[in-house]
């Protein structure tokens, strides 16, 4: 699998950096001599065990590396209809920013400044042949920001899409911010998503990380709370059926005392979907007083769902308070049972059961309207719905 993108690059080197920042281009050969070595990760790697991506990357894709502007308006076919939400709007089409908008600040003053409304960015992958978009967004809020961020993930052909995203944050004293991600593409999509978030003093950050439809997906997500007085809570949700599967790899890393961190993930899994969850908080030698807190539960609704979690704990220092827990299981029968006995059907008490399992995730959403409609998305996911955002052309 490795090969054709050697030889690739190796025919194709100069044209990319042609259409390339030079700062990129900067680390752009030694980067791909370390790919060289080291290849595509494998599930013999411990990082990657319950991830095998041999079958999405051996499929040929088309690459954009002429930087060609797709012929679409991004603004025709997506209307959001989060009521109230009256975001800055921004698109990424494949892998190229989409340029037109008319309601986005182009500049901003770096200190203290925050944001009246939410920052919302839509993924749209769309081609006519199969397509692998590879995209780098950097966040930096300064002492004092506040911002809000949401990623949106969305399919508009019916052919195989591979995204390789990046988002690096870096959030300095006294910052806040959020992150959310929502993606709702569909059975065909592969999803690659790190996201690597720095915390300075007394920053409080906030990430959830949501999949409500999608083929296979690894989300990775690194939290390095460097500075005392953090706040950082880190959340997600999946539901799955059909053959979706959905990894969820995360690391809390604690370099200074005197912060806290939460995290909560919660899967439910049906038909043949498989979930995996990898979650690890480290506690360095220096960092006392760290409160850390990490929680997975999962619901299984069928015997061929499959979940496997691995929480994960390393602390070096003496004066925390640590714990880690997972639990896999199905619905309560009893509760499901005392419903009915109340004249509730047994579909409706299932979803009444799943609503409720997922309801905490969904609390964590610190913007209401968006809160509001991810509630009527997850119920009607549950359903067996694709949850389609109804103002969407494309979902």
């Amino acid at each position: 699998m490795e090969q054709q993108y050697i030889d690739f690059y190796k025919e194709s080197h100069t044209l990319i950096k042609q259409h390339s920042a030079a700062l990129m281009n900067n680390f752009r050969d030694a980067a791909f001599e370390k790919f060289e070595r080291l290849g595509f990760p494998t599930s013999k790697l411990e990082n990657y065990k319950y991830t095998d991506m041999s079958a999405p990357l051996s499929i040929e894709y088309g690459l954009n590396i002429n930087r060609l502007q797709f012929q679409i308006n991004p603004y025709d076919v997506f209307k959001c209809d989060v009521p109230a939400i009256h975001s800055y709007l921004f698109f990424v089409l494949n892998d190229t920013f989409y340029p037109v908008n008319s309601t986005a600040k182009q500049h901003l003053p770096p200190k203290n400044v925050k944001l009246s409304k939410p920052v919302q960015l839509i993924n749209i992958m769309r081609s006519d042949v199969d397509f692998m978009a590879n995209s780098h967004n950097l966040i930096i809020l300064e002492e004092g920001a506040k911002a809000q961020l949401l990623v949106c993930d969305h399919t508009m052909d019916n052919v195989h899409f591979f995204s390789n995203r990046l988002t690096e944050v870096f959030a300095g004293k006294n910052a806040v911010y959020e992150h959310y991600k929502l993606e709702n593409t569909n059975i065909l999509n592969t999803n690659v998503s790190n996201l690597l978030i720095h915390q300075e003093d007394s920053s409080n950050v906030l990430t959830n990380v949501i999949t409500l439809h999608n083929g296979m997906t690894r989300n990775g997500i690194e939290m390095i709370i460097d500075g005392e007085n953090c706040e950082s809570l880190l959340c997600g949700m999946v539901i799955g059926d059909k053959n979706q599967d959905v990894d969820n790899f995360t690391e809390i890393v604690h370099k200074k005392p005197n912060s806290q961190s939460r995290e909560l993930f919660k899967y439910v899994l049906d038909d043949s979907s498989k979930g995996a969850f990898a979650g690890k908080i480290q506690v360095a030698k220096n960092a006392q007083k760290t409160s850390s807190f990490q929680t997975n539960k999962n619901i299984l609704l069928s015997k061929t769902a499959k979940m496997r979690t691995k929480p994960q704990l390393e602390i070096y220092a003496d004066d925390v308070k640590c714990s880690h827990g997972a639990t896999i299981g199905q619905l309560d029968e009893a509760a499901k049972f005392y419903m009915q006995s109340r004249g509730i059907s047994e579909s409706e008490a299932r979803l009444l059961l799943m609503f409720a399992f997922t309801a905490d995730v969904m609390d964590n959403i610190r913007i209401d309207a968006l809160r509001d409609r991810m509630k009527l998305l997850v119920e009607k996911r549950l359903r067996g719905e694709l949850s389609r955002c109804e103002g969407c052309m494309i979902c």
